[in-house]
This record gives structure tokens, sequence and C-alpha cells, in this order.
């Protein structure tokens, strides 16, 4: 199955690459530090006196991904999944791939390879991004010194990827909805109800069992009420295995129409 995984890995990059969702990912990525350097420039005294704080990395990296694990992230992996999916359910994509002797198993990794890999080029972009929109006005504004310490180290990546993780319910759950779903307003407008009531749900005790609590809940950790079985980490790793494994099954033995 090697073989065709790689070649299909590239058709779907070929297919992606001519998508929106390739520009949404770079876009929502890059929004936070864009921002955050507009703030910097307009606000330059204040961007000055952060810099000179020996905690500004902490502080400043808490504060980027604040926003973007709490609401861009799900929302914007709820829009990028549906609209991967679109491609296929138009013009005939799906009944395309499957004339394709390849077997079923490769094409399911196929698009969930996609998905990781947009994954891994969003963490690039964002982390990148951070560190670009605190750098870039300290090294143009004669008042701002550059940060102290450094943004590239152990723990802030351990940081991130305990986030990214924290969101695969939601990526997996989106991608067997955008997979077994036609109409791009169904599993996005299922997706945006989760959510909504994820963060509503965030303040009960028992939030934590609600797969599209993790991303915040993973930020936010000891805050809220549904802290109090934050304990269970390996939860949100369970609940994407078992959307997954429910996505293979039934995309293995129920034929998808276009």
């Amino acid at each position: 199955m090697k073989p065709f995984f790689i070649r299909l890995l590239f058709a779907e990059w070929l297919k992606l690459s001519r998508s929106a969702a390739l520009w949404l990912t770079l876009a929502g990525a890059a929004i936070i530090p864009v921002i955050k350097m507009i703030e910097a420039f307009v606000r330059p005294e204040n961007f000055a006196q952060h810099t000179a704080h020996p905690a500004f990395w902490p502080a400043y990296y808490n504060e980027c991904w604040q926003f973007m694990s709490m609401f861009l992230l799900p929302l914007g992996i709820i829009l990028i999944v549906c609209m991967m999916f679109q491609t296929e359910h138009s013009h005939g994509g799906w009944r395309q791939m499957h004339w394709q002797p390849v077997p079923e198993a490769a094409l399911f990794l196929g698009k969930l390879g996609m998905v990781v890999l947009l994954s891994l080029i969003f963490w690039v972009v964002f982390t990148a991004g951070i560190w670009i929109s605190a750098m870039l006005p300290a090294a143009l504004m004669g008042g701002a010194g550059f940060p102290q310490g450094s943004l590239f180290t152990g723990s802030y990546f351990v940081r991130s990827a305990l986030l990214m993780l924290a969101a695969w319910p939601v990526i997996s759950l989106q991608f067997v909805l955008g997979m077994m779903l036609r109409n791009f307003l169904l599993p996005a407008g299922i997706g945006i109800a989760l959510f909504v009531s994820a963060l509503i749900a965030i303040q009960w005790q028992y939030g934590a069992f609600l797969p599209y609590t993790w991303p915040a809940l993973e930020f936010i950790q000891q805050k809220v009420n549904a802290a109090k079985y934050y304990h269970l980490h390996w939860l949100p790793y369970a609940y994407s295995a078992l959307f997954l494994a429910a996505g293979y099954v039934w995309y293995r033995y129920r034929a998808i129409k276009d």
C-alpha cells in the first residue's frame, strides 16, 4: 500500500493547493500574529514596556494561544475540513477516486494524511508568526528592545503539541462528518453547534466528557469546572481514535454516492 499512499498524498496535495482550504489554513494561522504586530506598531510605548519584561515570551505566547485554542482553531477546523471534501462531493469526485486501482484504506489514509499535513502547516506558520510578530516590531522601532529569552525551546514546543493534539477530537469528527455528508452546511452546522455547546459546557463538571471542550480545556486547565476530569489526558485521543475507526468502517462498507 505504500507506493499507492505516496502517490495519493501527492494527488491530494495537488487538489488541496487549488482549493480555498490551504489558503484558509494559512490565513487562520497568521491572523493573530498579524493583529499583534499591528497592535505593537500602533502602541509602541506599551510594546516596549512588555519586551523589557523578563517574562515576555511566556505571557505573549499564552496570549496568542488563548484566542487561537478557544475560538479560532476549532472554528477554522470545522470550515477547513468541510471544504476539503467539497471537491469529492461535487463533479463525481468520489466515483473518480474509486475507479482507481487503489486500496480503500489508502484512499482513506490519503485524505487523513492531508488533514495531518494541514495541521503541521498551521503549527509552523502560527509558531513562526508569533516570533515574527514580536521580533519585527522590535527591530523596526527604535524605542523597543528585543524580547529576552527565546520562543524556540522544548517547553514551548511541548505545550504547542499538546494544544494541537487536544483539537484532534474536533478534527476527527469533522473529518468523518465531512466525508459522510454532501451538503457543506450540514457538517459545518453540526460542528458549530457542538463547538458552541462545548463553550457552555466547560463550566459543567462533566464538560471534559464532551470532545469539543478539549481545545479550550487544554489551555485553561484548572480554571473551569470541567477541569475536574482534566486528569483524563487520554480522553481526547480515545475520542479521536473512536471517530476515525467509525468513519473508516462507514467508508469501507457503505458506498459514498456522488
